[in-house]
């Protein structure tokens, strides 16, 4: 009978890599001098980023739609599994170079 299997500690497991012990926190004088930034300037910059992303998400919703669309239609028409396959995959591979570039 071969020897044991053990378990092994999440060190081990993750080979020393990633975690680091927490060092002391350095006292407030040590931080770099950032500028202030007033409370109407963060909501704006909050609001920009929030827009954004609507903007990304909503996108990418009709994009996926659009690419299901088009496979329904395909189906509807009579198109092999394979057609739809290498179509869908183009449609797909179209819409990943997107995140890409």
């Amino acid at each position: 009978m071969k020897g044991k299997l053990r378990k092994k500690s999440f060190n081990e497991l993750m080979g020393g890599i990633g975690y680091k012990e927490p060092q002391d926190i350095p006292e407030e004088k040590e931080f770099p001098d950032y500028p202030e930034v007033s409370d109407e300037e963060a909501d704006i910059r909050a609001q920009v980023f929030l827009n954004g992303s609507r903007l990304v998400e909503e996108s990418t919703r009709k994009k996926i739609n659009n690419i299901s669309f088009q496979l329904n239609r395909k189906f509807a028409k009579g198109c092999q599994a394979r057609e739809l396959i290498e179509s869908y995959n183009e449609m797909i591979g179209q819409f990943q170079d997107d995140f890409i570039f």
